[in-house]
């Protein structure tokens, strides 16, 4: 008899943080940077010998993270870079950026919840996205102030997963794709994330929760894109909604009734008290 057994999980490189390491003056000379400089690849060479994997698994090369990196600038250009962008232009590239991320790094979820992988492909591979998609509203040649230790905080958040790793400027976006593919549809898996608002997304997304629970919030988002009309405040109606599913997984095992015929009712029931709360006349 022959066995099957599962191909090892890619391992990416990972970049440890920590303010005590030597190279930490870089890292906030990388993430305070103006854009133009960080296209400079220079700049990061010295991170390089920071570089390093997981143990069990098949290890990818430092030129296979360099492909990934050359592709989410490509996406970049493809909606406005170096310009800072609009709204529209952040959303699409989102969208185009995780769906990307998910179907090219076929990683696990294990190796994705390590904040190195993220960590490496924002400080070393690809800095310049990182701020023309969330720090280049001032200008795309204006440095941030180094002083304002507030504003680095603000700034480190989509640099460093170590803190929310659910806000990482590409961690975020591979979660994403994860948690909200279709896997029962072959035409388009991603048409869920391609269909919902920033902020619904963010709804999914940053609730530990869900992570999960998977069924649940596919069924919850189903039920809100089907149901929904373009008059009616749909954010305020998730938001209740997602709140109305919080509180059933409080009484409730989801993976239990999952697996009951009256799951879809119950979650379906979720939204409609919400739809019925926003829409009350």
């Amino acid at each position: 008899m022959k066995l099957n057994f599962p191909m090892p999980q890619l391992l990416y490189p990972r970049l440890e943080l920590n303010p005590g390491y030597e190279s930490w003056a870089l890292i906030e000379q990388i993430i305070t940077s103006p854009l133009v400089v960080l296209e400079d690849p220079a700049l990061v060479d010295e991170l390089e010998d920071m570089l390093d994997w997981g143990h069990v698994g098949g290890q990818t090369s430092i030129e296979h993270s360099k492909i990934l990196a050359a592709g989410l600038v490509k996406i970049a250009k493809k909606h406005g870079y170096p310009n800072s962008p609009n709204n529209d232009q952040k959303r699409k590239a989102d969208t185009e950026m995780a769906i990307f991320l998910h179907n090219q790094m076929t990683i696990s979820r294990n190796e994705a919840a390590h904040e190195g992988v993220w960590n490496a492909m924002s400080c070393y591979f690809c800095p310049a996205v990182v701020r023309w998609r969330w720090l280049n509203d001032r200008g795309e040649n204006e440095a941030i102030n180094e002083e304002d230790e507030v504003e680095k905080i603000a700034i480190s958040e989509r640099w460093f997963t170590q803190s929310k790793p659910e806000r990482h400027a590409f961690g975020r976006l591979w979660w994403r794709a994860e948690l909200l593919k279709d896997n029962e549809t072959n035409n388009d898996p991603y048409w869920i994330i391609s269909s919902l608002m920033e902020d619904e997304q963010v709804q999914c997304t940053e609730r530990g929760l869900f992570v999960t629970h998977r069924e649940a919030i596919i069924c919850l988002v189903k039920q809100h894109l089907k149901e929904i009309k373009p008059h009616q405040p749909r954010m305020q109606i998730f938001r209740s909604a997602i709140k109305n599913l919080r509180r059933l997984a409080l009484v409730l095992d989801l993976d239990t009734i999952s697996k009951s015929q009256e799951f879809n009712s119950l979650i379906n029931k979720c939204y409609s008290e919400a739809l019925a709360c926003h829409t009350h006349t």
